[in-house]
């Protein structure tokens, strides 16, 4: 059967027990809409509470699987699937380079660049696992134009919530180490740990943009003169190591 095969700009509706435009077809802006008379997607889905789409494949064994294909005249073309292929997993798959691109396996794991995770003592607890034939480059940026003395470039924080709050207790934190020009970024790296008693981390070693080292103490420039390398404790009981270049 076919419907409006002359073309005319005349719109359809599918009306509900409770819903007025359970599927409507705006015919002069070819959408369809869910729940909905104006639509402004191709496919657009209104509902007041929570809306769901789902696409099942009832069967199982080998070629069970559901998929979305995204694909686009320019050379995008993505597949994102489930099912018997990936053992119950998701993964995106990159049909113009066949290649899978990444994969969450059904332990939760994010897999980029393997379609198994890494056999290894703590396997379990490894969620993010990144491999690559030369070896994985992780790249954290800071996007700004005005990045001053010690702003903060990048952060790993390591927490833990015994007693049922989040604490951020272990930190490596790369900052600043001076302001910022086009020709000039200076930067140093700073290591935290929280002692016992407390639930916040303090800062116990930097490695400053000259390749100093302070443990126990953050200014190490103040040491002055010609001595690079380990300054431990603070100025007035302190050890600092000197390197000759």
């Amino acid at each position: 059967t076919i419907f409006n095969e002359d073309g005319a700009d005349v719109d359809f509706r599918i009306e509900g027990d409770t819903q007025e435009s359970l599927f409507f077809v705006d015919a002069a802006n070819s959408r369809i809409g869910i729940n909905t008379s104006s639509p402004s997607d191709k496919f657009h889905i209104v509902e007041g509470g929570n809306v769901n789409a789902k696409i099942e494949c009832t069967a199982s064994g080998s070629g069970a699987n559901v998929g979305l294909n995204l694909k686009s005249a320019d050379g995008g073309d993505f597949f994102i699937q489930t099912g018997n292929t990936v053992s119950g997993g998701l993964r995106v798959y990159d049909s113009g380079a066949s290649a899978e691109r990444l994969r969450v396996d059904s332990s939760g794991r994010l897999l980029i660049g393997t379609t198994t995770s890494a056999t290894t003592d703590s396997n379990a607890h490894q969620k993010l696992q990144i491999i690559t034939t030369a070896g994985p480059n992780v790249f954290f940026g800071r996007n700004d134009s005005d990045t001053a003395d010690d702003s903060r470039l990048g952060t790993i924080n390591f927490g833990a919530n015994h007693g049922g709050t989040y604490h951020e207790i272990v930190t490596i934190r790369a900052a600043a180490d001076a302001q910022h020009a086009s020709n000039s970024k200076a930067s140093r790296l700073e290591f935290y740990t929280t002692s016992t008693g407390n639930t916040s981390a303090t800062e116990r070693m930097r490695i400053d943009s000259s390749g100093n080292v302070g443990i126990g103490l953050t200014d190490i420039a103040g040491f002055g003169g010609t001595y690079k390398g380990i300054d431990v404790g603070s100025k007035g009981s302190g050890l600092a190591g000197r390197t000759d270049n």
